[in-house]
């Protein structure tokens, strides 16, 4: 994922990476994807761009995220906690893919681990 500068809704201009968090994110434009975007045992969180911060949005000063959705025609991306591109897509895709990305956390967690001797 790319580590643009953006401008939190208190003024600090910080990295991306510090307004994602730890766990899984969805970015998007903002209003493109609604509230409430929930995936059971998963750590989502919804971070919105735009011209004015707001509501834990941020602005995106360069236009780096508005490029990177343009570029590869998308309306949002997931990201992972390590920070590489899960996925993404067009609205209509968003329950489609956080459907796979929560089938695929719940196949991994059930391969079982081999224990040293």
């Amino acid at each position: 994922m790319i580590q643009p500068r953006v401008r939190r809704d208190d003024g600090a201009e910080v990295l991306l990476d510090d307004v994602l968090g730890d766990g899984f994110a969805v970015i998007a434009r903002a209003g493109t994807l609604g509230k409430g975007l929930s995936v059971p045992g998963i750590a989502l969180r919804l971070v919105e761009f735009g011209p004015v911060a707001g509501h834990g949005g941020v602005v995106d000063s360069d236009r780096a995220l508005d490029r990177l959705l343009r570029t590869n025609g998308v309306d949002f991306v997931v990201v992972r906690p390590d920070r590489y591109v899960f996925d993404g897509g067009k609205v209509a895709d968003l329950p489609c893919i956080l459907a796979d990305l929560a089938a695929r956390l719940v196949a991994r967690s059930a391969v079982p681990t081999e224990r040293a001797a």
